[in-house]
């Protein structure tokens, strides 16, 4: 496991889920050294965040033209939606600023065939961001998420950590589809809703 010396393998308050319905990570964080330094595009150390394989795809998952599976907001705190764009490393990408007890953060998704969201636009868990693809610097489709703590003033907190200021996404990170979690929540919730009705039910009766 790869983490910064300043970050701590512990558990957070802000949680990740996975945003894509495939759980296939195809490269996790720091992996493949030498491989990005001879990209030369500032990554000094190894990936800077976690690479998901998307698919199906549609023509396939090696096409320019790939259109893949929908990607979703996957943290459980608001996120505000900061800037989308695009260039030759991230092909269509969103970023995504939360700020919460655990600090101020930039999510970052690239490689998108499509994107379904707005700048300014709030998300809540679950919501929809775009569609996977094989846009930019990317040999097959795939969703590259990462994560950068920010200073109050949107500056990173590590520039220069070799990571484009970015960490490991472990320590806020539980593996099930944030789709599959909205819904136990929703199941639990009416299972409550339920048997608060069915309480107040009795109480009546009793009374």
């Amino acid at each position: 496991k790869i983490l910064l010396k300043n970050q701590k393998n512990e558990k957070k308050n802000m949680k990740i889920f996975r945003s894509c319905q495939n759980n296939w990570k195809t490269q996790g964080f720091g992996e493949n050294v030498e491989y990005y330094k001879s990209l030369n595009i500032g990554l000094n150390f190894g990936h800077n965040g976690w690479d998901w394989a998307i698919f199906p795809c549609k023509p396939d998952i090696w096409s320019k033209e790939a259109v893949c599976q929908p990607i979703y907001w996957d943290c459980d705190k608001e996120g505000i939606v900061y800037k989308l764009g695009t260039d030759k490393n991230i092909g269509f990408g969103v970023w995504v600023n939360t700020k919460n007890e655990d600090g101020f953060y930039k999510h970052r998704f690239w490689h998108l065939s499509k994107i379904e969201c707005v700048v300014g636009q709030k998300l809540g868990t679950g919501d929809l961001i775009g569609l996977g693809g094989n846009t930019g610097l990317s040999t097959g489709s795939h969703l590259h998420r990462d994560l950068t703590p920010l200073n109050e003033d949107g500056t990173q907190k590590l520039a220069g950590n070799g990571y484009d200021g970015c960490i490991d996404l472990t320590p806020y990170f539980e593996n099930i589809w944030v789709v599959d979690k909205m819904r136990f929540l929703e199941e639990k919730l009416s299972l409550l809703t339920k048997l608060l009705n069915m309480l107040k039910l009795l109480l009546g009766i009793k009374v």
